[in-house]
């Protein structure tokens, strides 16, 4: 589980690991760096906290969510080398920004066998499209639109099923179901056409609910 901050998201996410471990799962709770973020958001009110500390990495050639990817893919090579631990049913859960992190992990990393986002970002194109952004500098990548958006990321995660819950736009307002399968439509025809419909599944989940992860 890699969840974002701030401390009400992680203790969300506490929440969620004691139901998961109580259920009898195994759980690593993956704080993404750098923690805490620091003071500087003060300088930057209306970019995000992460906004010069993502300018400085692009400054060395790294990115925040190249160096989180980085940690994901090194937890996993921990977490897969337990024996108590079955790697062929190992679910990696993003929330926030860190959703777009295990996205890119698992793209990379073929042993998170199932990815559940929520509250994360629906696609690098609404960055260029809305005006205000929020958290945007915890995810961007220079140039990334010329390369790949995120539709491009579920397809290279195929046939792994990825539930998606309460999609947000640049500004963090929550996507209907309605506009996220139009703007993955490419996706989901991709999916139908290969005969796997249903493998990215579109979920909500009310305050207290557990998270929808399938057995």
């Amino acid at each position: 589980m890699m969840d974002s901050q701030p401390r009400e998201t992680l203790a969300k996410a506490g929440g969620d690991v004691d139901r998961l471990a109580s259920a009898g799962r195994i759980v690593m709770l993956l704080e993404p760096r750098p923690t805490p973020a620091g003071t500087e958001s003060i300088k930057s009110p209306y970019l995000g906290i992460y906004n010069l500390l993502s300018l400085r990495a692009f400054l060395v050639g790294r990115t925040i969510i190249g160096l989180r990817t980085d940690d994901a893919t090194r937890a996993m090579d921990w977490l897969s080398a337990r024996p108590d631990v079955e790697r062929s049913a190992i679910t990696g859960y993003g929330s926030g920004p860190s959703g777009m992190v295990l996205l890119h992990a698992a793209v990379l990393d073929p042993r998170i066998a199932r990815i559940v986002l929520e509250n994360t970002l629906t696609s690098y194109r609404t960055i260029v499209e809305q005006p205000v952004h929020r958290n945007v500098s915890e995810v961007v990548i220079p140039d990334v639109l010329r390369k790949y958006d995120t539709g491009d990321l579920l397809l290279a995660v195929y046939p792994r099923p990825v539930t998606v819950i309460s999609p947000e736009d640049a500004l963090g307002a929550v996507v209907s179901e309605e506009k996220f399968r139009q703007e993955m439509a490419y996706v989901f025809r991709s999916d139908e056409n290969l005969g796997s419909g249903r493998r990215i599944r579109l979920a909500s989940r009310k305050p207290g609910e557990s998270l929808p992860i399938e057995n």
